[in-house]
């Protein structure tokens, strides 16, 4: 059975955001939305550590939701994304087996994959492909087990038990994916370009086929500019904005972008390269990019992508299954601000879509 309510929730070392979505007849409508600044040194690096001041801000950021007084979660299914940073994730290649096998299979081999051993991990797996061969590939991801175990304490001390977590890309996916759009043959390049990182997805056949993160993101650019200009970060991040990726506003400025923006597009290229090698029994093409987070609004970035790769590319959907249907308190969220919130609202259509 489906809740009525669902909270998508993404906390990351600058920020908490979160999402929430509710059921309302045919229709799945996104009813608020929050984000909460963090100080410094409360989440270092995907990790909570000041697990005080993150209840704290946790509870802050619900205050005003209507089942603040009570638990939350007994009213929402709530999830949490996991950092890519602090999971081992992996395509591995296993004999054919029924998928009830899989699960031991992986537990079995997990520490060959893995510097942990598998009592100090949660481990998940889903089966990509299988071919004639008598061979199939394999997502492997694992989270430590310490990771979860703070981070679930904390939402509880918050009245925000988490009913499950989930990798990062993976809630993008939902998010942004339409199932038509890729098969066994053509598949998408996610692309979620945030404050800090950039994390890179493949999706085929409904599954994550690879991911991969870079340290690139609007931190990096701004302050690329801010130290070549001799700006402070207000009149750096002014500057990205009206320039981008359009040479004839400003040469100089335009460079410094692009040797950041050329790094996401090697990775990018690397993403292609390496699907291609895990399918090369079968004619598999990435037919698209698709863009997500904050700096997917830099001027002329699809363009640009586009150009570098070859691959027809450009900024996903934020409210491709979920309608923005906000009322009371909490003003509209547009469609350029909403790709700051992919994660948080492909984490709360989870218990809606199977997809």
């Amino acid at each position: 059975m489906f809740p009525r309510a669902s909270i998508g929730l993404e906390i990351n070392d600058h920020a908490i955001k979160y999402v929430e979505v509710n059921a309302r007849k045919r229709a799945l409508v996104l009813t608020s939305y929050g984000t909460e600044v963090l100080g410094p040194s409360i989440v270092t690096n995907g990790l909570p550590t000041n697990p005080g001041a993150l209840t704290e801000a946790l509870t802050k950021l619900f205050a005003m939701h209507p089942d603040a007084r009570g638990d939350i979660a007994k009213r929402h299914s709530i999830a949490m994304a996991l950092p890519e940073t602090n999971l081992f994730v992996r395509t591995v290649t296993l004999p054919a087996m029924d998928e009830e096998e899989v699960a031991n299979a992986v537990a079995y081999q997990v520490e060959q994959y893995i510097p942990l051993t598998q009592d100090q991990v949660y481990l998940d797996s889903q089966i990509i492909d299988r071919h004639a061969s008598g061979e199939m590939h394999v997502l492997l991801a694992a989270a430590p087990r310490q990771m979860i175990d703070d981070y679930t304490t904390i939402l509880k001390k918050a009245h925000l038990a988490p009913s499950y977590f989930e990798l990062e890309p993976a809630a993008i996916m939902r998010a942004l994916v339409k199932p038509e759009t890729v098969s066994a043959t053509k598949g998408v390049i996610l692309t979620d370009v945030g404050a800090k990182k950039t994390s890179l997805a493949a999706v085929r056949e409904g599954s994550l086929d690879f991911t991969a993160g870079i340290d690139i993101g609007g931190e990096s650019i701004v302050t690329k500019v801010a130290q070549a200009k001799k700006l402070d970060t207000k009149r750096a991040e002014g500057l990205v904005r009206r320039v981008g990726l359009r040479k004839k506003k400003d040469p100089e400025v335009f460079e410094l972008i692009k040797t950041e923006v050329d790094m996401i597009v090697a990775e990018i290229k690397k993403a292609v390269e390496y699907v291609g090698r895990q399918n090369s029994q079968a004619e598999h093409t990435i037919t698209e990019v698709l863009l997500s987070g904050g700096v997917a609004n830099l001027t002329d970035l699809p363009a640009y992508i586009e150009l570098a790769t070859d691959i027809p590319t450009s900024i996903g959907d934020p409210f491709l299954k979920a309608t923005p249907l906000l009322s009371g308190r909490f003003t509209p969220l547009s469609k350029i601000d909403a790709l700051s919130y992919v994660t948080s609202i492909g984490l709360a259509l989870r218990p809606f879509q199977e997809t």
